[in-house]
Formats: C-alpha cells, sequence, structure tokens
C-alpha cells in the first residue's frame, strides 16, 4: 500500500527554517551548559545557601527577642520555600522579607511554614504585592479575621471576580486591601469576596470606596437615614431603594456592596450621551440637584459624575447587543474593555485582534472574550510577569536549590552551627565570670592612684607621713592577692558544661560529639587555670613533684643606740620633723623589698674589686 503524502505547510513562511532550528538548537545548548555548570559548583551554592540561612537566623532571632535555639525550624522552613519561590523569579531576599516582615507586623514571635511562605509570595507578585509589603498584607487579612493559610485562597477569589467583570486584578487587589477592615465594621454577602465585588465595580467606575463607607456611616443609624431619604423626596430624585429609611439602615449595616450599586443607578439621571460630540455630559438642571445631593450624602460632586457616566455607557451599549440572552455580568464586562471609536461611530471592542463594534458581536466574539479573561491560577499570573530569559534562570536556581537548599536547611549543618556557637559562647561567659568587669578594675587602679598620690603630695607638704604612704600600698598589694585567689576559686568552680547546654537544642545528633568538645573545652580550660596560678605563683602544678627553689633573705633585727633626726624642708622653706622616726626606720629594715635590695647591692659590691665603687646611698 502506498504510503499518504504529509500535509503540505498552508503558510511556509509559519513554519521552521533551518535558522530557527538552530537558534532553538543553540538555546537549548546553552541552558545545559548552564545547568552542567551550575550543579558542578552545588557544593559552593550549597554553602552560599547555608551561610545566607545563619545570618537571616539571627536577623529572624533579633526580630523576635528570641535565642537561635528556640528558632530551630525557622533554617527548615526557609529551605522549603526558597526552591519553589526561585520559580516564579525570587531569591532568598524575598524568602527572608516574608518571613521578618509577619513576625514584624503581627508582634508575634511566629515562624511561618514554607509552603505558606511560597504561597504568600505568589499571592502577592500577582496582584503586585513586592515581598517586602507581604507582612502588612498578612497583617490586613489578619485584622479582619482570615488566617495566613486563607489568603491565597481569598486572593485567587479576588483574581478571579476582576477577571470576570474585565477590570484590572492589581487595583482592585489594593482595594481589597485597603478596605479589609471593613469587613467587621459593615457587611458584605459571603465576607470578603461582597467586599471584592464591590472593589471591582468601583474600579470599574473609578471612584473612591471611601466615599461609599463614609456614605453608609451617616445611614446606619434612622436618625440619619430619615434625614437622607427627606432630603431625597425634598429634591424630587427617584432613588429606589435608598428612598426608603429602613432599606436604606439594612444596606448600610448588612450588604454594603449593594448600597454601592443602587448609589450607582440613583445617579444615572443626571448624565447623557450627547451624539454630537460624542460625549458625555452632565444635564444643565442636574448639577444643582448633584451639589445638594453631595452635602446630603457627603460623596463628593466629581464621585458622583463618575458613577452616573460609568451606567451611561453601560446602557448606551446595552441598546447595540444585537443578540439575546447575555446576563448583566457579561455586559458589565464588555462594557469595562469597550472604549467610542470615532472612526467606526460606537463602541467596540477588541476580539483577537480585530477591532469590532458592540452592534456587532456575536455569541462565538462573546466566548473569546470570555475565553481571554477565564479565570487564571495565580501561580499562571505570577509566571507570566517574566520574560524568558528570567523563566530561565528561575528554572535554573529552582533546579540547583532543590538539591542545595535542603542539603543547607537539613540538621547536620544546623547542629553543627549549635556546637560551634555554644563553643563560643562558653568562651565568652567564661571570661566574663572570670576576669569581671572592666569598669571595675580601672576604678581600682584609679582609687590605689588617687590615695597614693594624695599621701605622697602631704608629706611634700610636710602634712602627712611615709606610714600612710605604706599603708596604701600594702593595702592594693593585699587586693590583688585576693583578687588572684576569687580566679583560681572561679576557674575551680565553673560549670562549663552547663553553660555550654544553653546554645545547643535537644536532639542535636551532634550533640554527643558537642559532649566530647564540651569535655576537650574543660581540659583546655584546667590547661589555661594551671598556667595562670604558675604564672602568677599563688600555687604550684599539682603535677609538679619538684619543689620550687625559693631564695629566702633574712635580715637580723639591728639595734642601734641614739636618736635618728630626719627633718625635710617643705616647698616654701620651712623645717618639718618625720614624726616616730624610730618605728619607721625599724620597718624599714624589716621591709623583704628594701631588705632585697641591700642584698643585691651588697652582693655587687663584693664582686667588685674596688672597694671605693661599693654604692653609698647616704650620698645619693
Amino acid at each position: 500500500m502506498q504510503q499518504a503524502n504529509p500535509p503540505q505547510n498552508p503558510n511556509p513562511n509559519t513554519g521552521p527554517t533551518p535558522g530557527n532550528l538552530s537558534s532553538m538548537t543553540a538555546a537549548i545548548n546553552d541552558l545545559q551548559t548552564s545547568i552542567n555548570n551550575a550543579f558542578n559548583k552545588l557544593g559552593d551554592r550549597t554553602a552560599e545557601i547555608e551561610r545566607a540561612f545563619a545570618f537571616n537566623t539571627a536577623e529572624m532571632a533579633k526580630t523576635l527577642g528570641q535565642t537561635q535555639q528556640a528558632l530551630i525550624g525557622f533554617r527548615q522552613e526557609m529551605a522549603i520555600a526558597l526552591p519553589g519561590i526561585e520559580g516564579f523569579g525570587g531569591n532568598l531576599q524575598d524568602v527572608a522579607n516574608i518571613q521578618l516582615g509577619i513576625a514584624q507586623s503581627l508582634n508575634r514571635n511566629v515562624v511561618t511554614i514554607g509552603e505558606t511562605t511560597e504561597d504568600l509570595f505568589v499571592a502577592g507578585k500577582a496582584v503586585g504585592v513586592a515581598s517586602e509589603n507581604v507582612g502588612n498584607m498578612v497583617a490586613a487579612f489578619q485584622n479582619a479575621g482570615i488566617q495566613t493559610s486563607n489568603i491565597k485562597e481569598n486572593i485567587q477569589a479576588t483574581v478571579d471576580i476582576a477577571r470576570a467583570v474585565g477590570v484590572n486584578t492589581t487595583a482592585v487587589f489594593k482595594m481589597v486591601q485597603e478596605n479589609l477592615g471593613k469587613l467587621n465594621q459593615y457587611g458584605f454577602q459571603n465576607g470578603a469576596e461582597g467586599l471584592a465585588r464591590m472593589s471591582a465595580q468601583a474600579a470599574g467606575l473609578r471612584i473612591d470606596m471611601r466615599e461609599i463607607f463614609g456614605f453608609a456611616e451617616r445611614v446606619f443609624n434612622p436618625e440619619g437615614a430619615i434625614e437622607t431619604v427627606a432630603a431625597f423626596q425634598r429634591l424630587g430624585i427617584a432613588a429606589g431603594d435608598l428612598a426608603d429609611p429602613f432599606r436604606l439602615m439594612y444596606l448600610a449595616s448588612e450588604d454594603t456592596e449593594e448600597l454601592q450599586n443602587q448609589i450607582v443607578k440613583m445617579t444615572e439621571q443626571f448624565t447623557y450621551f450627547d451624539e454630537s460630540t460624542k460625549e458625555f455630559k452632565v444635564f444643565p438642571n442636574a448639577k444643582r440637584d448633584l451639589r445638594e445631593i453631595e452635602k446630603e450624602t457627603g460623596i463628593a460632586y466629581e464621585e458622583l459624575v463618575k458613577m452616573s457616566i460609568g451606567q451611561q455607557k453601560l446602557n448606551a451599549m446595552s441598546k447595540d447587543f444585537r443578540i439575546g440572552g447575555i446576563d448583566e455580568e457579561s455586559k458589565q464586562f464588555v462594557a469595562n474593555l469597550a472604549e467610542f471609536s470615532k472612526d467606526k461611530g460606537g463602541f467596540t471592542v477588541q476580539v483577537e485582534g480585530q477591532e469590532k463594534l458592540v452592534s456587532e458581536l456575536n455569541p462565538e466574539d462573546i466566548e473569546k472574550l470570555r475565553k481571554s479573561q477565564e479565570p487564571v491560577t495565580l501561580e499562571d499570573l505570577a509566571q507570566s510577569q517574566l520574560t524568558e530569559q528570567q523563566m530561565a534562570n528561575a528554572l535554573l536556581a529552582k533546579l540547583v536549590d532543590s538539591i542545595a537548599a535542603p542539603a543547607a536547611g537539613a540538621k547536620p549543618l544546623q547542629d553543627t552551627r549549635e556546637v560551634i556557637r555554644g563553643l563560643l559562647g562558653t568562651a565568652t561567659e567564661a571570661t566574663d565570670q572570670l576576669l569581671g568587669n572592666t569598669r571595675g578594675g580601672i576604678d581600682n587602679i584609679n582609687r590605689t592612684y588617687q590615695e597614693a598620690g594624695s599621701s605622697l603630695a602631704n608629706i611634700l607638704k610636710g602634712e602627712g607621713s611615709l606610714e600612710e604612704v605604706m599603708g596604701v600600698l600594702q593595702g592594693a598589694g593585699g587586693d590583688l592577692v585576693d583578687g588572684f585567689n576569687q580566679l583560681r576559686d572561679k576557674i575551680t568552680n565553673f560549670n562549663f558544661e552547663e553553660v555550654g547546654n544553653k546554645y545547643i537544642s535537644s536532639g542535636n545528633l551532634i550533640k554527643q560529639g558537642a559532649d566530647a568538645a564540651v569535655e576537650g573545652l574543660i581540659k583546655v580550660s584546667e590547661a589555661g587555670k594551671n598556667f595562670i596560678l604558675e604564672s602568677t605563683g599563688l600555687e604550684p602544678r599539682a603535677e609538679v613533684s619538684v619543689a620550687p627553689q625559693v631564695t629566702k633573705v633574712e635580715i637580723a633585727d639591728i639595734n642601734y643606740k641614739g636618736t635618728i633626726d630626719v627633718n625635710l624642708t617643705g616647698p616654701n622653706g620651712s623645717l618639718s620633723t618625720v614624726p616616730n622616726m624610730d618605728k619607721f626606720a625599724y620597718d624599714l629594715f624589716s621591709n623583704p623589698t628594701f631588705a632585697k635590695g641591700m642584698s643585691d647591692a651588697i652582693q655587687s659590691a663584693i664582686k667588685s674589686p674596688n672597694y671605693s665603687l661599693i654604692p653609698n646611698t647616704a650620698t645619693t
């Protein structure tokens, strides 16, 4: 049987060409090369992510006022969120922004789980909320009673409603976010969904929703509702449901969405479409009425006009529809997409790139328009914001970090950092406790210097004694010895293991190794203790059996007869006598330092062949 020939390409210019295939092949090869290079540096990337996790953990601890030990799951949640967020063009900084932003905005010590972090990033990106503002977005929903895990679902509903009526999703969500607090202040059908519909209508009309909420506040109570209805009757305005005070109060308190809709319908009577100028205008005699309505409702004149024109546009196009069975939502959808064309002399819309009058639309055209605005996921919207190059970079980052992030966020590296922090923290606390504070040391030195200096000054003025100076210096020496004794006792009694355990969480698999590390630290500290004690001479090392060689100089009592008179000449030339000189002389010869100095001088003199070189301190 003869084989059928393949069908010919009806448009050869649109088919693949050698040049196109070559470009595609080159792009694929470049991507493959980038992937290979990235995986070759997987270890470096893992280390980079791990360092970033460590930094952000410290930042989170600062934000929450917690220890890093209490944030044991934070690294894991960052690792879970990172690859998914990178797939939509995000990075590790976005993960940190969301985690820190939520903790700050909620004023709670909360770590958001990784999956929710990714959902919030995707939802925010879809509606134009940057990662650094996600925390405020979460707080707004939480204040309205909507939990964090349900935020993405609510944003998806808002996007679907906005697209269904052909308005900007970012503008609608901005209105929703700004007015979430009104959910519990006024009434909406289906809660946040009703607020989203009201926001979509307001976005299409380009009106400020605050004007509507201000009016709702005016008519919330019977007095305000009755006064407003009376004003409408006095002006002769066809106000529909707004003409009944009980209905008006109900709409204000239980269905604010419908209240806005009724206000829009009420305003349509004040404008018209001028066929000659092809513009919407306010009736000349309606301007005064609109000013009175502004005064009675609190809704700005400009806002009332925008509502009226929007409703008149819908009414004008409704007459152009040549197909039956089209619902109000579809009419509103087309109205939001349509623009007046002078060339065609009517309102037109773009259908698959072709401009068509509303009067020319058929059911297939409506379906095509609907299809272009049919519901899409937040993920689709977020990814559609990326260029092809950005998508390739996002794919590459996601592939690599799907392996690197779990390794960086898993327990082995986290436990290792805990042990290191335990060692460093223990050493820091040990130093603080063993050596005391710097201010105290400075104060002691300053006090000794001040006291000794004052005593010497008194002697020079003829008011003090050498005994006073010696007392100060002896006291300082005693304080130094006491300080070394206290240091010895602190080293002996310091509990290194107890301090180290504060930095290491339970379940740490390296804890067994950490125990050995702490034991090693104790041994190191013991060696340090022995070194300090040996250096200060306060106590011999226990392991040294040879007794230290101590040179002892003894000077027997010196008996002298007579009286030693020492006179000091003061700065003013007056003479003063040193009191109790006998006792001072005895103490001087009994002083070990003085005795050692004398002994050294004598030994030096003995070695000299010329006795005339023996120092004579009496004449120096």
